[in-house]
Formats: structure tokens, C-alpha cells, sequence
């Protein structure tokens, strides 16, 4: 999700807030790791990650042809990640 939220303090607490809200926000809370743990079959996970996969490079083929049509070359095209240089 996207979050947006504001504080009025002095910069050394914005600083503290701003450090603990990284780390804080960094993974998943407890009882949502709990409420996770039956996703944790394997077929299932091997099941998303080739639909996530598939999703991506869909994604990646579609923005390659955008950019091509452009007259943009990509000097790599990506085989494992998404970011394209």
C-alpha cells in the first residue's frame, strides 16, 4: 500500500521517527506472519511464483515494445528482474 503521514517536532525527532518507521515498516507484523503460515504450501508458492512470473514478463515484453515503437534502443534486455537500463 502507499502510505502518507506528517510530523510537526523538531528535526532530531523526525530524524528518530524517520529511522524507526523504516525499520518498522520493513516486514510483515506477527499476526500476519501467523495468518500466513497455511500459504505456506509448497505447490502453491511454485503455483504463484510462475504466475508472477508470467505476469512480470508480460509487463516487461509489453514496455519493451512501447520503447522500441519510440525509437528507444535497450542495450539489455532483462532475463531475471523487471528494471530495464
Amino acid at each position: 500500500g502507499f502510505r502518507v503521514c506528517w510530523i510537526v517536532a523538531p528535526k532530531t525527532i523526525v530524524d528518530m521517527l524517520a529511522s524507526a518507521g523504516s525499520f518498522l515498516d520493513g516486514g510483515a507484523n506477527a499476526p500476519l506472519q501467523k495468518l500466513a503460515l497455511p500459504l505456506m504450501d509448497m505447490d502453491f508458492i511454485r503455483r504463484d511464483t510462475w504466475a508472477l512470473q508470467r505476469h512480470f514478463k508480460k509487463k516487461r515484453d509489453f514496455i519493451l515494445r512501447e520503447l522500441s515503437s519510440l525509437g528507444i534502443t535497450v542495450q539489455w534486455t532483462p532475463t531475471a528482474t523487471f528494471y530495464i537500463w
